[in-house]
């Protein structure tokens, strides 16, 4: 049998984005949306930035987005990561400082991690399907799966800021950021909105938001996680309020790859090279960056519950783990995330 991989893409505007639900009551501002990274874009202004319309920030938000793709883009041959994977030598490569500074802050959190989010497992998400490649044929055997894992590792590249640029120890290394670029466009366009003059806005692709000031009606913003569903059914199971914050949530239920009635997660362990199997059904993550939200929510997501909070405390991370337990689902909190839930 053909595998199936089934992408749910995330695309309900209104008051739903992607894995959160947003409250629009009372809300009378300007909604901007699009397309970018596979997915959609939204984005939630209290009022047009002084001396802008609607089409010309419109604009300048896409072109912000198509210079993330364009350099950290694993599905565009022409892109600075692609021509980096595509380089063979043991040298520095030159990239944007942009680059550079996804691909350092991406080793941090790597190394925070204890592993548990890893660049450079492109080769083996290809391998199961989930990458520029398309679907396999078969599922990859152990065999496969432990030749291509020695040729992976956060060790295995370097990144300088002055001159920006990336290194490969091995000739055929392959390094995928898109578990933290999609995070980073986020912090883009936020940067860029604020730059303009905006003091009120939120902007969300394919799930991950950032905040900024509250809604014109004086209150945060309100975004409700959503409850986990193979079925695609729309639930809310608890809501956060932010004001200037980022949230990005990392779950196994929108993406994954079916063959004889068994799914496997699109999240793969960088340490087995296999996806995860774990109870943990979604990780919440609220940080300052949405990039840092990101990139924690997935690797978090890894490493599972138990190992997950214990990282999380340590590191005073705010997270928010939703377990499957006894037929339904169970939320534990780290400390930092508390004051985040809705107060009334």
């Amino acid at each position: 049998m053909i595998l199936a991989v089934k992408r749910i893409y995330r695309f309900i505007l209104l008051i739903i984005f992607g894995s959160f639900f947003v409250d629009a009551s009372l809300y009378a501002g300007v909604a901007l949306r699009g397309s970018t990274m596979g997915t959609t874009y939204n984005v939630k202004l209290s009022k047009l930035p002084p001396g802008m319309t609607s089409v010309q920030l419109h604009k300048l938000i896409d072109k912000s987005l198509e210079k993330v793709n364009d350099q950290m883009s694993t599905y565009r041959p022409s892109s600075e990561l692609s021509r980096f994977n595509k380089h063979t030598k043991d040298e520095w490569f030159a990239v944007s400082i942009e680059t550079a500074k996804v691909a350092q802050r991406a080793k941090e959190i790597g190394a925070t991690l204890n592993g548990g989010f890893d660049v450079t497992i492109g080769m083996i998400v290809n391998l199961w399907g989930f990458g520029p490649d398309g679907v396999p044929n078969k599922i990859p055997e152990d065999k496969h799966l432990k030749q291509v894992l020695e040729k992976s590792g956060n060790e295995q590249f370097s990144v300088r800021v002055k001159p920006p640029g990336l290194r490969k120890k091995i000739p055929d290394l392959y390094v995928d950021l898109s578990g933290i670029a999609k995070g980073y466009g986020v912090d883009k366009v936020n940067e860029l909105l604020t730059s303009l003059g905006s003091k009120s806005h939120m902007v969300e692709i394919g799930g991950e938001i950032a905040t900024t000031g509250r809604k014109d009606v004086g209150i945060p913003w309100r975004i409700a996680i959503e409850r986990p569903n193979f079925e695609g059914k729309r639930a809310i199971q608890s809501i956060v309020e932010l004001s200037g914050e980022s949230l990005a949530t990392s779950g196994d239920y929108r993406n994954f790859l079916e063959k004889d009635g068994k799914r496997f997660s699109h999240l793969i362990d960088p340490r087995i090279g296999k996806p995860i199997g774990h109870k943990l059904a979604s990780v919440s993550v609220i940080a300052n960056k949405c990039m840092d939200a990101d990139a924690f929510a997935t690797g978090l997501m890894v490493l599972g519950f138990k190992e997950g909070m214990k990282l999380a405390k340590k590191n005073k991370l705010a997270v928010f783990f939703l377990l499957r337990e006894k037929g339904g689902f169970v939320g534990y909190s780290s400390p930092q995330f508390e004051k985040y839930w809705k107060k009334n």
